[in-house]
């Protein structure tokens, strides 16, 4: 596992605990986080054609998920800019399986919630935990 690997988890933990406690995802660690990786990206890489693909996933992304934010709901605009930086950091193969893992997630969670505890349908669920269970499961079962 890379140090890029390394950071990704421990900031997919960090943003899941916050994300879970307060419904946000803070931009003061977005950011630098994200513009963290792309210098690590920009300093390591020697490929051009492999870092516009990952620039490339997370427009994509951004796309995808501003849509389910602008026209569907259920998800807040931060979830949008950690699925953008996902996106990025995962590159569009292992994103669209990771963000699989993902809804596959929240969709059990929330049944079981529905089913088992009583919860109403109109039930919130922090997101960005599920966003990072996808991305830690990919890595355990080795796709990343």
């Amino acid at each position: 596992m890379t140090i890029r690997y390394l950071f990704l988890t421990l900031f997919i933990l960090i943003i899941s605990a916050i994300d879970a406690k307060t419904f946000r995802i803070p931009n003061y660690l977005l950011l630098p986080c994200f513009l963290l990786l792309l210098a690590f990206d920009i300093w390591n890489s020697t490929n051009f054609r492999a870092f516009f693909s990952l620039i490339t996933s997370a427009f994509i992304w951004f796309f995808i998920f501003f849509l389910i934010y602008r026209f569907r709901g259920g998800i807040g605009y931060g979830d949008v800019k950690y699925a953008a930086f996902l996106g990025y950091a995962l590159g569009l193969e292992k994103s669209c399986a990771a963000f699989l893992f993902t809804a596959l997630a929240a969709i059990t969670v929330y049944t079981i919630g529905i089913g088992v505890f009583g919860w109403s349908k109109s039930a919130k669920l922090p997101f960005a935990p599920f966003l990072g269970f996808g991305v830690l499961l990919l890595e355990l079962t080795g796709g990343i």
